[in-house]
């Protein structure tokens, strides 16, 4: 079909995790202390998991989402173009939030940079202002709910999808870089834009549902 119809619908395998994540998130906020319960998570470190998170928390960097949009809009320019708009859209969002309205929530750095029993990884940049809502957690949700409704039919994809976009959320977390609360916002407003995006925009690209340069076809010379 033209419009594709039939690919509009939505990747629920992927939707039930990310639903389970937020729940589990949600309590957590509404029990707990945001600062001691920060604490905690803190205390839960080594030095691998330190060097780990360090690198792994990049897939939620803007730089990462340009270059994969870049890479499927080569491959697939619909794809690449729901990527591209989905992290523009949601981190244009998240900004806007940090910066105006949200401007005096300060990250954990801020709170217990004067704490000698906290954890702080060697050789790392914090940050101590404009915490909420978190810029990674927003993009890597926008670049894997795309992809993983594009694996719809996949449920293995799209369950591997769920748990890298929590997983590198969760690295803000651990690096001291968020709270709990900033991820689960950023999360929700990076899925929400690239889920109305594919359910309003991804059927009318239907024609660019093709790679960018096309395959050359070998012509066979008669003799």
């Amino acid at each position: 079909m033209l419009g594709n119809s039939t690919y509009v619908s939505t990747a629920l395998w992927y939707q039930q995790v990310i639903r389970i994540f937020w729940f589990i998130a949600i309590a957590l906020i509404m029990f707990t202390d945001k600062l001691s319960f920060h604490k905690k998570i803190n205390g839960l470190n080594s030095h691998i998991l330190d060097l780990f998170m360090k690198n792994y928390t990049h897939l939620g960097d803007g730089i990462f989402a340009i270059v994969l949009s870049l890479y499927f809009i080569f491959r697939n320019v619909r794809i690449g173009l729901l990527i591209l708009i989905s992290y523009l859209t949601s981190s244009g969002i998240t900004q806007v939030l940090k910066h105006f309205f949200f401007s005096e929530y300060n990250r954990p750095y801020f709170y217990f940079k004067e704490d000698s029993a906290f954890h702080f990884i060697e050789n790392f940049n914090y940050h101590a202002h404009h915490s909420f809502p978190s810029g990674h957690a927003t993009t890597c949700f926008a670049i894997f709910t795309i992809l993983a409704y594009k694996n719809q039919e996949n449920i293995r994809v799209q369950i591997i999808f769920a748990i890298l976009a929590i997983s590198v959320a969760f690295s803000r977390v651990y690096l001291s870089q968020h709270f709990i609360q900033d991820i689960i916002a950023g999360s929700m407003i990076g899925f929400l834009c690239a889920h109305f995006l594919w359910l309003f925009i991804y059927s009318k690209l239907y024609k660019l549902d093709r790679a960018l340069l096309p395959k050359k076809q070998n012509v066979v010379k008669e003799k």
